[in-house]
């Protein structure tokens, strides 16, 4: 008996690539999942081309937005994608594959590959970058407040799918430093109580980044690519613990006028 696969993703205003995404998966997927958070493009009238199931919700978090979609599937097993990711020919034959035989793991990791600025891009980490993207929705759920991830019950077993999901994470530059924005800020929320006193660590972490990043993770290998990642790499490293910095002391300004004006 063949499984059913119900893929699910999020979106707001991602008409450049949401099309692309629900063609990608539409040949396996018994049904699309698709909740909006507000987008005001062509993202939705795009998507209405592919699927019926298409419901807004506020966002509060990409867990629990990808939660919530995972509650309006009817079958128990769950393909997870994004709008700015589509499903290479090999790995729609893997899955079909395993549709087929059966799923012999509770969850399945795919390769993910990134599209930066010119070229696809192997290399500073992001290559293969396995997440799990297959799961049976009764043995994980999505976690995580900024960075989210596919976690499992216990005692449930992970299978790898050798095939590639691709990513086009950012339109061009300016694009990158916009959703930099929102996670650097995202994360300094997460992390402001800690840094009240690290003016050393502000300056040592975005050098640690880009070392790390450009030589022992070999972004150098793309060339002028390569640098330019490592150097947005640690900038994106430096504006979140900035950001905590700054959080952090605003509150210490609060809290001492209230304690002067008390």
């Amino acid at each position: 008996m063949m499984e059913s696969i119900s893929t699910v993703i999020i979106c707001r205003d991602d008409e450049g690539t949401i099309g692309a995404c629900l063609e990608s998966v539409s040949s396996f997927s018994s049904e699309i999942i698709v909740v909006d958070s507000g987008s005001t493009d062509n993202t939705l009238p795009i998507a209405a081309n592919f699927t019926e199931n298409i419901y807004s919700n506020p966002f509060k978090g990409f867990a629990d937005q990808k939660n919530f979609a995972v509650s309006k599937a009817s079958n128990d097993w769950i393909f997870a994608i994004d709008a700015d990711e589509s499903v290479t020919d090999p790995l729609y034959r893997k899955i079909v594959e395993l549709q087929e035989r059966g799923f012999r793991r509770d969850a399945y990791t795919v390769n993910r590959l990134t599209y930066y600025l010119t070229d696809w891009f192997p290399w500073g980490g992001w290559y293969p970058d396995r997440r799990i993207r297959l799961f049976n929705r009764k043995k994980a759920s999505w976690k995580g407040q900024v960075y989210d991830y596919v976690a499992l019950a216990p005692g449930a077993r992970a299978g790898r799918i050798d095939a590639d999901l691709l990513y086009y994470t950012f339109r061009s530059l300016a694009h990158q430093i916009e959703k930099m924005q929102t996670y650097t800020s995202l994360d300094a929320e997460l992390r402001h109580r800690k840094l009240r006193h690290a003016g050393l660590f502000l300056v040592m972490a975005p050098l640690y980044r880009f070392v790390k990043t450009y030589l022992f993770l070999r972004a150098y290998k793309a060339g002028l690519r390569g640098f330019i990642f490592a150097v947005m790499a640690a900038i994106a490293v430096f504006v979140k613990y900035a950001k905590a910095w700054e959080l952090a002391h605003k509150q210490d300004s609060v809290s001492g006028r209230k304690e002067r004006s008390s």
